[in-house]
């Protein structure tokens, strides 16, 4: 029966891994239509994308945006979530509920809302409005994450680590986060994702001079479709790549030290 189970399960990851394949190949075409399976060899669209400054500022504005909004978010929803843990339980799903919504409630319904308070503001067109925009949808992800962490917290710890003359601060960044951290890294990510990958409040609030990349890409393949957007396409699956890889490290030669400190 195990064995059934792991060829469905491969056979899902490959159907959701197949488009990767296409794509990566598609940017190495010489050909100058997106034609599969690609005709001769050529790195010609990924030196375009990179010495064309439309794609460089999408490319810079994505990652200041998304940083900024991981930075906000891994804030915002870890006091959130040490806020719920402590709420009345009978209350605590309705609250849990009400800091979901965002990622409930359709995109661009939020957007069309966004724009108007941006509007009135006249902070449409800037980095501080996309990063807002972005971080109230990020929230719910760190929220989520962080506090299923600090369910299976013991709260004892924290309140031994007071008692030996340990502050607040002390123990919550020697005790609690280490403990936790795993969540809280996991809400980041999402976090990130999110904020690198949306396009549709973006599409309402970002100016001509913060476009983020999917609305570059959005734009490029209005006008054309070039292999340029393959090249792109397969920078961003090495970028992400790169990203999850080295968390995974991380968090594996962490383990390793810790179960290694805990031998010794």
């Amino acid at each position: 029966m195990k064995y059934i189970v792991y060829v469905v399960a491969g056979i899902i990851l490959l159907y959701l891994v197949f488009p990767i394949f296409i794509i990566i190949p598609m940017a190495f075409n010489s050909s100058p239509f997106l034609i599969f399976p690609p005709h001769g060899f050529s790195t010609q669209w990924f030196t375009q994308v990179i010495q064309d400054p439309n794609w460089v500022n999408g490319f810079k504005n994505s990652v200041i945006v998304a940083v900024s909004t991981t930075i906000i978010s891994v804030i915002l929803g870890t006091s959130a979530a040490f806020g719920l843990i402590n709420v009345n339980p009978k209350i605590r799903g309705m609250v849990f509920g009400f800091l979901m919504l965002p990622i409930v409630v359709p995109l661009v319904i939020i957007a069309i809302a966004l724009y108007n308070v941006f509007s009135d503001l006249g902070l449409v067109g800037t980095y501080a409005a996309l990063i807002m925009s972005h971080t109230i949808i990020a929230v719910p992800y760190v929220i989520s994450t962080t506090l299923s962490s600090l369910r299976s917290f013991d709260i004892n710890l924290e309140n031994a680590a007071l008692s030996l003359g340990a502050n607040r601060f002390q123990s919550f960044f020697r005790i609690t986060f280490p403990i936790i951290f795993p969540g809280v890294l996991s809400g980041a990510i999402f976090a990130f994702m999110t904020s690198f990958d949306e396009i549709v409040i973006a599409q309402f609030i970002a100016g001509v001079n913060t476009q983020t990349l999917p609305i570059v890409m959005w734009n490029n393949i209005q006008m054309e479709i070039t292999p340029n957007i393959a090249a792109v396409a397969a920078i961003i699956i090495v970028f992400t790549t790169a990203i999850l890889l080295s968390i995974t490290a991380y968090q594996f030669f962490k383990n390793r030290l810790f179960k290694g400190d805990l031998v010794q």
